[in-house]
């Protein structure tokens, strides 16, 4: 979905963070970069990929990006205490943990393995369509906050996210054309029983 609107107005701002701002086009060739690296560091269909950043437009490219490579994304808030970040690793079983240089000493702290990540769309790679990845496999996974005991990881296909979103599409009487990111990425609203970390 994501490529077919990249190819059909490659120049409209897809992502803002404040100032910056990132065209569909470039969105696009800055996710393969990241998914042409997992790739490149044997990350298989599935895997459980983690991605420690600050709300940024490096978080919607590495969240693409991750799933572009055909892996699952663990969202890791760097505002979460480091215990909590460390039972999220843990219990997820993240092969790889794609972060920010302004992260990457805390990655390291935890003993995970760890990817730098920073927007480069100048990558020119076409990144294929058809690399794939059907409706069934994990896109995510993401973890209750724990209020009634051990948080639990809470895996979502990307059927589940593909419905998810087409179901806005059809609830709103016109098509939203932008979505604020309120509360932290590591906060699936969609999911029942739900709570803010």
């Amino acid at each position: 979905m994501f490529l077919r609107q990249a190819e059909q107005t490659p120049q409209a701002v897809a992502a803002t963070c404040g100032p910056q701002r990132l065209t569909y086009q470039e969105l696009d060739r800055s996710s393969a970069r990241l998914a042409d690296l997992l790739l490149n560091r044997r990350i298989v269909p599935e895997a459980r990929v983690g991605l420690c950043v600050e709300r940024s437009l490096e978080m919607v490219a590495g969240i693409l990006g991750i799933l572009k490579s055909g892996a699952a994304y663990v969202p890791l808030d760097p505002d979460m205490p480091v215990e909590r970040l460390q039972t999220i690793i843990n219990d997820s079983g993240v092969a790889l943990i794609v972060t920010s240089r302004k992260q990457f000493a805390l990655m390291e702290r935890l003993g995970t393995p760890s990817l730098l990540f920073e927007i480069d769309a100048s990558f020119d790679q076409a990144f294929p369509a058809s690399h794939g990845i059907s409706l069934q496999q994990l896109a995510y996974v993401i973890y209750t906050s724990g209020s009634t005991g051990k948080p639990k990881g809470v895996a979502v296909s990307h059927r589940n996210l593909v419905h998810s979103t087409e179901a806005r599409w059809h609830t709103y009487e016109s098509q939203p054309e932008d979505y604020l990111l309120l509360s932290s990425f590591a906060f699936d609203s969609r999911l029942p029983g739900s709570f803010g970390f």
